[in-house]
């Protein structure tokens, strides 16, 4: 559900090894059979798939980013199994959190039928693709969308993401103790202005410098560090105004990852929409 396994695709791990030792990790057609390789591998009737572009993707432009999702929907339905698949704006952070722990609470917020309307309509929108019959007529999406968004709001999708963590072996108990950081400082903006959101890349890459990714192989993870919005993306904002929060290790290390994240904020720019392409 969350990860590879040694019982799922093995080799795929060693064949990432080597496309990093050859510069091929880039390589199109490579990624296309290492994300199949594990999802084809797992019997499913059907597959929906995000294929994220912008700042904070792989794939940063967008004709990338669809060219990608052809590949992967054409690959996919040729070996048998029916694949769908939207094209999404990463240039800025989805949601309000990057950073392990706190993107896990913002996950179960929304759950819980709560958390940023962003993350609720994204969600809502590839489990109605995964509904959809072939033959539906397509405004038969927006309804299953609004099935969808009931679950949310009754806990039944709650409930079946416990039963799939129980049938896996995860432990519950982990959502309900996810320690803070030891350091939480708070970001004001320096400027009046409409705030558009801050690099997705840069954010990515902050987080990792705190911890919360790994360099190495043996690099240990702080699941607990990371950014924080005062709000989703794309808001007017006053001088002085909070615009989100640094959680880090050590005060140095908040420092500097705030003076980062401030120098990657976007202003004064329309977001772009969400869903840039429907295949």
């Amino acid at each position: 559900m969350c990860g590879q396994t040694d019982e799922i695709a093995p080799a795929d791990r060693i064949l990432y090894s080597l496309r990093d030792a050859t510069s091929t990790v880039a390589s199109m057609p490579l990624i296309c059979a290492s994300i199949l390789g594990k999802k084809l591998s797992e019997g499913l009737d059907r597959l929906v798939l995000d294929v994220k572009a912008g700042r904070g993707a792989f794939m940063r432009t967008r004709e990338d980013a669809l060219a990608l999702a052809r590949m992967l929907v054409g690959v996919s339905t040729g070996c048998g199994t029916p694949a769908r698949a939207l094209v999404t704006d990463m240039d800025v952070v989805l949601g309000r959190t990057a950073g392990n722990a706190l993107e896990t609470a913002e996950a179960l917020s929304v759950l819980r039928g709560g958390g940023p309307l962003v993350i609720r309509d994204l969600a809502t929108r590839l489990t109605a693709l995964m509904l959809q019959a072939p033959g539906d007529p397509a405004d038969s999406l927006d309804d299953l969308q609004a099935e969808c968004a009931a679950r949310l709001d009754d806990s039944s999708a709650l409930h079946r993401f416990e039963r799939m963590v129980e049938a896996q072996g995860g432990d519950l108990s982990a959502f309900e103790s996810l320690a803070p950081a030891p350091v939480i400082l708070e970001l004001k903006s320096d400027r009046s202005g409409y705030w558009t959101g801050v690099d997705a890349g840069v954010a990515g890459e902050v987080v990792r410098g705190l911890g919360g990714g790994r360099r190495r192989v043996e690099d240990e993870i702080r699941p607990e560090v990371g950014w924080e919005q005062a709000a989703e993306s794309g808001f007017p904002v006053e001088d002085g105004q909070t615009i989100g929060w640094v959680h880090a290790a050590a005060p140095d290390d908040a420092r500097s990852a705030a003076e980062t994240l401030r120098g990657a904020f976007i202003w004064d720019r329309a977001n772009n929409p969400l869903i840039l392409e429907v295949l």
